[in-house]
């Protein structure tokens, strides 16, 4: 089972969080003020860098972001690819996992509420998790270790 892992829950307020060996941190990443969609992306991807060089990551786990239609689709899917593309890069093993994939196996239902998540990640990690985004990055991270590591 890898001892590095990052997982991403792309968005406007993303969330991350990382295992190394058996500490995990997490937090959230907020992407939603006025810059341009170019400044976003180049903080993102920044930000993405920074925590994967810090961790030497072994395997990247990112929230599937191709069925998000509307407005923010294109930079949700633009997060997503530099997630893919960084994974491809550095030799990590890449898991992207469906929102109603992950939903299921978290807390039963693929149509859990944002709500039932974060109980999922209070449950697993305690009380501290604080909002739906680090909570699904969170979910995302015992869902790889899980799964070995492997798609």
């Amino acid at each position: 089972m890898p001892n590095r892992i990052l997982a991403i829950d792309p968005g406007t307020r993303c969330g991350w969080a990382r295992l190394d060996g058996a500490q995990v941190e997490s937090g959230v990443w907020d992407f939603s003020g006025p810059q341009s969609w170019g400044a976003k992306w180049s903080d993102f991807h920044a930000r993405l860098m920074g925590k994967t060089t810090a961790l030497q990551a072994q395997t990247i786990v990112c929230e599937d972001q191709t069925r998000i239609r509307g407005r923010y689709a294109l930079l949700c899917w633009g997060w997503q690819v530099m997630v893919m593309a960084l994974a491809a890069q550095q030799h990590m093993e890449l898991l992207v996992v469906n929102p109603a994939t992950l939903k299921k196996w978290a807390t039963g239902k693929g149509g859990a509420s944002k709500a039932e998540m974060i109980a999922a990640a209070c449950d697993r990690y305690g009380e501290w998790v604080t909002d739906d985004n680090e909570a699904d990055s969170l979910l995302l991270l015992a869902y790889a270790r899980e799964q070995g590591g492997k798609p």
